[in-house]
């Protein structure tokens, strides 16, 4: 029987490029990516990686938390702060196809149990935002970082705009994109490291400091958040409690 959707923080994470590699290196990256999450999640104060429901497809990890606040910001935070510097570092017995870099994509929203996996409408967002063309675009432009990360509309409203300390807000630019028969989708990209994200385009609204003139994107000229028309198609993998499984219904 499917449990009723109810609110999580979904957070997925995609191995870019996977595709290119042959199944060996496949595996190999897979196993790398489990455990440096895992290692990043552990360094956290207040989260637990047993909490973790994961769900293994492909290229990455679907990851659900049941979302109270602390967790939420420290997923945000503190979790994607490590993760980055875990990649940058170098896993123990990392793949030798490494160095790995991933797309991380964060949204609150509903999703349900049921006997062919994970599903429900914050899963769907949640997979619209790792293929967004401007998390793609952000992460080939960074030089100083392993990751891209995005975060949904939503979860910017409810959580990071507020600054909790865990978090830098002024670091995340907003952009639109089109995805999965939908246009016009709005999230917010940061990469650690970088005061804005590289390559992306964003507001320069003048703040009661002042505030230097906008700044078109570096191909188009477009000035403002950056609307990008395509998807980068990808897959996704993770792990349910632990134990690979069927991903069945899981809309990624």
């Amino acid at each position: 029987m499917a449990e009723l959707p109810v609110q999580h923080a979904i957070m997925v994470l995609a191995i870019e490029g996977f595709g290119a590699h042959d199944a060996y290196h496949q595996a190999s990256l897979r196993s790398e990516l489990l455990a440096v999450a895992e290692s990043a999640a552990r360094d956290v104060s207040g989260l637990r990686w047993d909490d973790f429901r994961l769900v293994d497809r492909d290229d990455g990890s679907l990851m659900l938390i049941l979302p109270a606040l602390s967790p939420v910001v420290k997923l945000a935070g503190p979790f994607i702060g490590n993760l980055n510097r875990r990649l940058m570092e170098g896993a123990p017995g990392a793949s030798p196809v490494s160095p790995m870099r991933l797309r991380a994509a964060l949204h609150l929203g509903p999703a349900g149990l049921a006997a062919q996996g994970w599903s429900g409408a914050g899963i769907d967002l949640a997979a619209r935002l790792i293929d967004a063309e401007p998390v793609g675009l952000a992460l080939r432009a960074a030089t100083r970082a392993r990751l891209a990360f995005i975060v949904s509309d939503e979860t910017h409203e409810s959580v990071i705009r507020h600054e909790y300390r865990l978090i830098d807000a002024a670091a995340y630019a907003a952009v639109r994109f089109d995805a999965g028969g939908f246009s016009g989708i709005k999230g917010w990209i940061t990469v650690p490291g970088y005061s804005a994200p590289p390559g992306i385009a964003r507001d320069q609204a003048p703040s009661a400091a002042g505030a230097g003139p906008e700044r078109g994107h570096p191909a188009t000229g477009h000035t403002g958040p950056y609307v990008a028309a395509q998807t980068v198609q990808g897959n996704v993998i993770g792990v349910q409690n632990n134990t690979f499984n069927n991903p069945g219904s899981v809309h990624l």
